[in-house]
């Protein structure tokens, strides 16, 4: 992924994010969007301890803003099949998060995303947009 791909990737994942974000954060007193991405935050800070001395192609923010808009089009649009509760011990807990929130608000998140561009982000590769490029 060139720099102009990756550019355009963040930019795309920053708008979807923050359409998601406000439908998750408008329906009841619970801002459930804010506490997911909270979740990945925390969880990609905790993964960051495991690549000492690397360079990375996104931001913190940037990478938890990807994984909580790609876990919600997973299970919104049925991209990925929903996590199983056999492994809940050993998975991520914002993917638990993503998949209830994206089965209890999924009509109103349908509305602000297309299946193209749900499409579009769960084809993005983790590995190319954290590649660091000159």
């Amino acid at each position: 992924m060139n720099k102009q791909e990756r550019n355009k990737a963040i930019k795309e994942i920053k708008r979807l994010w923050n359409k998601v974000e406000y439908v998750l954060n408008n329906r009841s007193m619970q801002n459930y969007g804010t506490q997911l991405l909270r979740m990945n935050r925390k969880e990609s800070q905790d993964h960051d301890t495991w690549r000492t001395g690397q360079d990375r192609g996104l931001t913190i923010t940037e990478e938890s803003k990807f994984f909580a808009v790609k876990r919600i089009m997973e299970y919104t649009y049925c991209l990925e099949n929903p996590p199983s509760l056999d492994y809940f011990h050993s998975t991520l807990t914002s993917v638990y998060q993503a998949y209830s929130l994206a089965n209890e608000f999924q009509t109103k998140i349908r509305e602000v995303i297309t299946e193209e561009e749900a499409k579009y982000l769960n084809a993005l590769d983790y590995c190319e947009l954290i590649e660091v490029s000159e």
